[in-house]
């Protein structure tokens, strides 16, 4: 995955406030999407017939997920982070 680009506030573009509250939405539904994911968790009740290590994979597969999600959020943590900076200099 690439890494985010920060944009950078000028007059022309998207206000800083603005982009910030766009990145906190996002940060917002990754958050709920790793809830959802959590909720879902394999159980062991669903797999049992198809052997032993069936369960294993699937929850694997599932934490595997999750941490994609949460790396996810951390890019765009870092994007907020940069931006908020922008808007605090900006008002110095």
């Amino acid at each position: 995955m690439k890494n985010l680009v920060t944009p950078i506030i000028n007059i022309n573009g998207t206000s800083g406030l603005e982009l910030l509250s766009q990145t906190r939405s996002i940060m917002s539904a990754l958050s709920e999407t790793k809830m959802a994911i959590r909720n879902a968790m394999p159980n062991g009740r669903d797999f049992y017939t198809q052997g032993s290590d069936v369960l294993t994979n699937a929850r694997t597969a599932f934490y595997e997920r999750l941490e994609t999600i949460e790396d996810m959020r951390k890019d765009f943590e870092a994007l907020a982070i940069s931006i908020n900076k922008q808007i605090k200099d900006a008002r110095q």
